[in-house]
C-alpha cells in the first residue's frame, strides 16, 4: 500500500488528506436549520438508529430489569445480586 492512494505530502513533508473534513450541520456557521434537522433525525443519523437502540435498552432495563426501589432502600445480597447478574447479561 502507497500513500499516494490515501493523500499527499506538502512541500514540509506533512500528510495531507485528499478531501477536508467537514463539520456537522449543527455547528456550521451561519446556522442551516434544515441541514442541522436533517443530520439529527435522519437515517442513519445521529439519533436513528444507535441512540435510539441504547435509549430502548435503558428504558427497559430500568422499568423490567430494575429491582423495586423500596426493596433497594436497605443494603440486602438479593437485590444487589439481581443487579449484578443484570449488568452482566448487559454487558
Amino acid at each position: 500500500m502507497s500513500d499516494t492512494t490515501l493523500g499527499k505530502r506538502d512541500k514540509f513533508g506533512d500528510w495531507r488528506p485528499p478531501n477536508l473534513i467537514k463539520l456537522p450541520a449543527v455547528l456550521a456557521w451561519p446556522p442551516q436549520p434544515l441541514a442541522a434537522a436533517k443530520w439529527l433525525l435522519a437515517f442513519p443519523g445521529y439519533l436513528w438508529p444507535w441512540n435510539s437502540i441504547y435509549l430502548a435498552i435503558a428504558l427497559a432495563t430500568w422499568f423490567y430489569l430494575t429491582p423495586d426501589l423500596a426493596s433497594m432502600q436497605n443494603f440486602e445480597p438479593g437485590w444487589m445480586a439481581v443487579i449484578l447478574v443484570r449488568n452482566y447479561g448487559l454487558t
